[in-house]
């Protein structure tokens, strides 16, 4: 039984709690998380089962406290969420300023900034797939343990696309109103107060 346990999980002990050498085995699939753990000395074993899936991991915290007989200790979930949400605020205050600026002369390149956020929140099932060792992601997961994540991603991806398509629509803007077509025109450059 002990050379069974750990194998194909998130984490594989050995590891040391409470002055006991453990091996662990866990792992989550957006809807549960569990984490078994047996000393291979006195043949004593723990298994924690919850029915969701955190940001944290409150079955392997679980685990740490009945093996040590201590308390719980708290999540981290709290922290990560509010840079979360730090995030998505900072993304529509730029976005903002990036709709506002859009009628200054551009370059094209400047149209893939916004871009990259859009690519990210499209393919972010892909991605968390394969920093979860290629486990299926779909869509109806996202919504599960990590949606503070997919609602901060999309809302960064909705300020991209304000940006882009406000560069865009000024881009058109500005190509009608000149007769020879040319737009976004990198404006003049002005020398510095220290070249005068």
């Amino acid at each position: 039984v002990v050379a069974d346990v750990g194998k194909g999980g998130d984490e594989v002990g050995p590891i040391d709690v409470a002055g006991r050498t453990l091996l662990v085995h866990s792992g989550n699939l957006f809807t549960y998380t569990a984490v078994q753990a047996i000393d291979p000395e006195s043949g004593e074993g723990w298994a924690v089962l919850t029915n969701s899936a955190a940001l944290g991991d409150p079955a392997y915290e679980t685990l740490l406290a009945l093996v040590g007989k201590t308390e719980v200790s708290h999540s981290e979930r709290p922290l990560v969420e509010a840079g979360l949400a730090a995030t998505a605020i900072v993304s529509v205050l730029l976005a903002t300023v990036g709709v506002r600026r859009a009628r200054r002369p551009r370059r094209l390149w400047r149209l893939v900034p916004p871009l990259i956020p859009l690519v990210v929140f499209a393919t972010t099932p892909q991605w968390i797939s394969m920093l979860t060792n290629g486990r299926t992601v779909t869509w109806a997961q996202m919504t599960y343990f990590p949606a503070p994540l997919t609602i901060t991603l999309a809302i960064v991806a909705l300020a991209g696309l304000a940006t882009l398509v406000a560069r865009l629509r000024w881009m058109h803007v500005s190509t009608r109103q000149r007769p020879d077509g040319v737009a976004w025109a990198p404006p003049p450059s002005r020398p510095s107060r220290w070249q005068q």
